[in-house]
């Protein structure tokens, strides 16, 4: 059994996306998606995260409304569930980190 972590994150505006390199693929990402998954990189290790953008095919209404059956207990097997609530900004930063 793979060990992930599964993101959770607010999607933002589809129309602002960035592209990032998947398994040898080019795939569009929205910029929350993109910027959670830089706070979450090592250098040093490899990590598996779980993220719907990416392991969900966005284009196929069919598998999308099949998977998100699944996501419960996607998040359940995770090893550890992150949840993107945008950059720090303000009082934010404070509440963050008191959660953390």
């Amino acid at each position: 059994r793979v060990e992930y972590s599964a993101l959770s994150y607010c999607w933002g505006n589809p129309e602002r996306c960035r592209l990032l390199v998947c398994d040898g693929q080019r795939c569009a990402i929205t910029r929350e998606a993109y910027r959670a998954l830089q706070r979450l990189r090592s250098s040093t290790s490899t990590t598996y995260i779980w993220l719907d953008a990416l392991c969900i095919n966005q284009v196929d209404n069919l598998e999308k409304s099949l998977q998100v059956r699944k996501m419960l207990t996607i998040y359940k097997k995770a090893t550890r569930v992150y949840v993107w609530l945008g950059e720090h900004r303000g009082a934010s930063k404070l509440v963050t980190e008191r959660l953390a």
